[in-house]
């Protein structure tokens, strides 16, 4: 893998998994919905950019 962060899709449903390119390792997994209702856009956008905060300045 090259530097870098992405989202993925992980193999649970209703989950993305965020990977750190450079370390090649899984660093989150959020889960963005479940399986009795789907979550809003604003929702599922909220909690990523959450779990990219916490990973990218932790304290």
């Amino acid at each position: 893998m090259r530097t870098g962060t992405v989202w993925l899709a992980s193999g649970q449903t209703g989950e993305v998994t965020l990977v750190n390119g450079a370390a090649a390792e899984t660093v989150a997994r959020v889960p963005v919905a479940t399986p009795a209702r789907t979550w809003s856009t604003s929702t599922v956008e909220w909690r990523l950019r959450t779990a990219w905060r916490r990973w990218s300045d932790p304290r």
